[in-house]
């Protein structure tokens, strides 16, 4: 039988035509990256369900039918392959959706996610024992995977707008907050092997991973500067390897004061450095 195609087409009723095989076949492209499909044994049987697909909004924002799963999956990659986000960044979303937000709603629906869904995820994840600044961290993936899923219109809204982000209590932080202390916390570091590096921590304000990623060749101890030109992350291996910073401010020169400086030229860190920079070591 050959292909046949309907005459005038009835207003938002989209493109149908019967197929050699006798069925019907109606397409709606209207708006959608890619048209859907539907299938009949009668041309008004097409006619009635694509009727019902322009009625179905969050059908047609999301003809792929992805669940939450597959869009987090899609998203992360994304987020790896993003340049100004760094490594540490795509492994904490990546733990975060693995852990806390697939194994609760990754069969729902993309398009059918509602808030409720959220609210549960969030009620669920209290009752396993998760702590608040998980419950915080678990909100706040969710809710950047879907604006980027509604900028794409792969949903009609980001329903975690719709849901409160979870509290959670401060824990206090122990601070060297007077001079006395910090004078106490120095003289008992004395002599060891990180002597140097917690006075040029007090005296400099660097990150943990700034410091341990420093090396001989970003220190002038004439000029008495620091170059701050990496930090120390995690690979995909789980190995500590030095990166470039997140930010462009992050990548600075810091003036060294006296003290910390007298502590750096000591002689048996000189000795070190001298080895270490040898062409025979």
């Amino acid at each position: 039988m050959p292909v046949r195609t309907t005459g005038r087409r009835d207003r938002g009723s989209g493109c149908i035509r019967q197929r050699k095989d006798g069925r019907w076949e109606g397409r709606l492209a209207e708006g959608l990256d890619l048209p859907i499909c539907v299938y009949g044994k009668s041309k008004t049987d097409v006619k009635n369900k694509l009727f019902a697909l322009r009625r179905e909004p969050s059908r047609r924002a999301d003809p792929e039918r992805l669940t939450v799963a597959e869009w987090l999956t899609r998203w992360l990659q994304s987020v790896k392959d993003d340049p100004s986000l760094s490594l540490s960044t795509y492994r904490l979303y990546k733990n975060t959706v693995e852990r806390h937000l697939v194994p609760y709603i990754g069969l729902i629906r993309l398009s059918g996610l509602r808030a409720a869904h959220v609210w549960d995820l969030l009620d669920a994840l209290a009752r396993n024992g998760v702590g608040d600044r998980t419950k915080q961290l678990a909100h706040k993936v969710l809710h950047r995977a879907l604006q980027i899923a509604h900028k794409r219109d792969k949903v009609q809204q980001n329903v975690c707008s719709l849901v409160d982000r979870p509290s959670a209590t401060s824990k206090p932080r122990a601070f060297l907050e007077t001079e006395e202390e910090i004078l106490r916390f120095l003289h008992a570091a004395e002599g060891t092997r990180y002597h140097a590096l917690y006075v040029t921590a007090l005296y400099t304000g660097m990150r943990q991973g700034e410091l341990l990623a420093l090396t001989w060749d970003c220190v002038d101890l004439s000029q008495g500067y620091i170059d701050v030109r990496a930090t120390l992350t995690k690979d995909d291996s789980g190995n500590l390897v030095p990166t470039r910073p997140k930010t462009t401010a992050s990548i600075r020169r810091i003036i060294l004061p006296k003290v910390a400086l007298d502590v750096l030229r000591a002689p048996w860190l000189l000795t070190i450095r001298a080895v270490l920079e040898s062409p025979w070591r």
